[in-house]
């Protein structure tokens, strides 16, 4: 409720994994003492309110599994303290901003399953401290040459999306990113880096011509309540003749 905004002093909201509706109050950036947002697995609506670009303490913030819409704001350079930014599995739309790239204590963004669009900006390699990138299940279209400058970066998820090239510099980053393994909550392993169901057909750095992950994709099983693998390689396949629209040619 926008009650909630009278809270001035309020420094930590956490409402998780209930069935909350609703909007993201507007007002929410009236609470500038905030350093960290919960409302993970929910059922909030409604495109990201402006106010909460205006949190300049804020920390964390957990958005994920709702259905938020909207972009993300130009405005979310002002989050100088963010650590963590979690918006997956919503329904939010635009592209990453460039002003992403001035958050310099930025260790986790996590983007996937949503519905952005575009060129992943130049800006990103300026987050030379991000550990964390899951940009899986969007339209993303690129990856910009600065990718090289995360030295940090130990998980990169960028499977399922509209990518037809990775840049040369991708072979910058540590060995244990591009060919390395985590253990996930289940306990199963997954790769560090993962691109599959993309187009990356030609020209693939020769780095990454032996990782494994080139070729996974990422999904959640309901039955193990985590997210696992599955192998989905590139779009690369020449249409048959026997695809419908040579099927129509020939008939003609």
């Amino acid at each position: 409720p926008v009650e909630i905004c009278n809270l001035i002093q309020l420094t930590d909201i956490e409402i998780f994994g209930n069935e909350l509706t609703g909007e993201i109050p507007e007002c929410i950036g009236q609470l500038s003492l905030l350093d960290e947002i919960v409302f993970s697995d929910n059922q909030l609506t409604g495109n990201l309110p402006e106010g909460i670009f205006d949190l300049e303490n804020i920390e964390f913030m957990w958005l994920s599994n709702n259905q938020l819409t909207g972009e993300i704001s130009n405005s979310i350079g002002n989050l100088s303290s963010l650590v963590v930014l979690d918006l997956r599995n919503n329904q939010v739309s635009g592209t990453i901003p460039s002003e992403i790239g001035s958050l310099d204590n930025l260790g986790g963004l996590f983007l996937s399953g949503n519905n952005m669009v575009g060129d992943i900006p130049q800006e990103l390699g300026d987050l030379t401290n991000l550990f964390w990138l899951w940009l899986s299940s969007n339209q993303f279209t690129s990856i910009p040459e600065s990718i090289g400058n995360l030295s940090n970066l130990e998980i990169f998820w960028i499977d399922n999306n509209n990518l037809t090239e990775l840049p040369n510099s991708i072979c910058d980053l540590e060995d244990e990113l591009l060919y390395g393994l985590n253990d996930n909550v289940s306990g199963d392993s997954t790769y560090n880096f993962i691109s599959g169901n993309n187009y990356i057909c030609e020209n693939i750095p020769e780095c990454i011509e032996d990782s494994e992950g080139f070729n996974y994709i990422s999904y959640y099983s309901e039955e193990q309540e985590d997210v696992l693998l599955e192998y989905q390689p590139q779009n690369c396949e020449e249409p048959s003749l026997c695809d419908e629209g040579y099927v129509y040619l020939w008939g003609m």
